[in-house]
């Protein structure tokens, strides 16, 4: 056990095994959603890779496009609901829970903006993306901040390389084998 004055000077308490596997059935899930949105947001840049050449008001690529970025946002959303539905979260992964929770809510708003994009395309509007770009970037500024809690988590857990690999190659396959479907 350690002392008040311990904690305050960072000495750190041994994991209790149970709650050890708590946290890490918790960092499971939060792998899996994280899975989950790279999946969906590589087949957005499948898409706009195949078909974002030159986009232009009325254009051709919009009506291949627009199909790919509602996609993303219903995966996005859907991604928010799953992971406001993570629980219980445990106390020492608060950090890293509430970081990934800005993270995709603010991925879910740019989705929501690039939607918005391709529909103003789609009616011959030639949209202002500068918006759109702040929240990717908004976005990608948070997300990083999410892995470092997640990292401090995982060195808390005392995980290897090793392990987190696995943890994230079964993620990958659990992802690619549920077959979500956007309807």
């Amino acid at each position: 056990m350690v002392s008040f004055l311990g904690r305050l000077l960072g000495w750190r308490v041994e994991i209790p095994p149970e709650e050890r596997e708590t946290i890490l059935a918790y960092l499971t899930e939060e792998v899996k959603l994280a899975a989950f949105q790279d999946l969906e947001a590589g087949r957005y840049n499948d898409a706009a890779t195949k078909y974002g050449g030159d986009v232009r008001p009325g254009g051709s690529q919009v009506s291949a496009l627009l199909p790919a970025a509602r996609r993303l946002l219903k995966a996005a959303d859907e991604l928010v609901g799953r992971h406001s539905g993570l629980g219980p979260v445990p106390d020492v992964a608060a950090g890293a829970y509430f970081t990934w929770q800005k993270t995709y809510m603010q991925y879910q708003e740019w989705a929501s903006g690039v939607v918005s994009v391709y529909e103003g395309l789609e009616a011959g509007i030639l949209p202002d993306v500068g918006r759109v770009q702040h929240l990717l970037v908004e976005s990608e500024k948070t997300r990083k901040v999410a892995e470092s809690e997640e990292v401090k988590l995982m060195r808390r857990l005392k995980l290897r390389a090793d392990d987190w690999r696995v943890l994230m190659q079964d993620a990958q396959t659990a992802a690619k084998a549920e077959e979500w479907q956007a309807n």
